[in-house]
């Protein structure tokens, strides 16, 4: 890749641009070739929201949601239900790298689309990264997790009703209230 332009990619990444040069510089297409990247293996979703990488943070969050969601009517064993993590964490810490370069050069183009009074404050605003809206963004998947979880909870299906059983100490008052049938 030429120097110049991965110089223009990195003024859009902003933050931790070492990084990406030693990552984007060390293989010949960056945008078909993948790179590991620890950070986006250990905070997968975290990472993507840190970056600004909203659609896949929320492909991500919807792929989550509609994983759980079998789960309150199909009596699945543990490791079913939490073997999506290391998978997503995986994924996102083997294409991370390349993901970023092809976000970041989507900014740069859409820039480029801009009046040149423009293109830098552009750049500066969609480039880089935001802690603040990785906790909103966390907080509110958090949020709606919950939200969700607690509804799909108070469904009146076996498997619920398992779950009452199998956690709690809810079992002995429903065998008391079932001991004549």
């Amino acid at each position: 890749m030429e120097e110049s332009r991965l110089q223009e990619l990195l003024n859009v990444v902003q933050k931790n641009t070492s990084y990406y040069h030693l990552k984007w510089g060390s293989v010949s297409d960056p945008g078909k070739q993948n790179t590991w990247n620890w950070a986006a293996f250990f905070f997968s979703t975290f990472w993507l929201a840190y970056r600004k990488m909203y659609k896949l943070f929320f492909l991500f969050l919807g792929i989550e949601l509609l994983w759980t969601i079998p789960a309150y009517f199909v009596d699945l064993p543990l490791w079913v239900m939490y073997s999506f993590y290391p998978l997503v964490a995986i994924i996102t810490g083997l294409y991370g790298n390349r993901w970023y370069y092809l976000h970041t050069v989507k900014i740069l183009h859409e820039s480029q689309k801009c009046p040149d009074s423009q293109q830098e404050s552009y750049v500066k605003t969609k480039g880089g990264a935001h802690l603040g809206i990785m906790f909103g963004l966390m907080a509110f998947s958090l949020l709606f997790y919950f939200l969700t979880d607690f509804a799909l909870a108070h469904v009146p299906t076996t498997t619920n009703i398992k779950d009452i059983v199998r956690y709690s100490d809810d079992a002995i008052t429903l065998e008391v209230f079932t001991e004549d049938y």
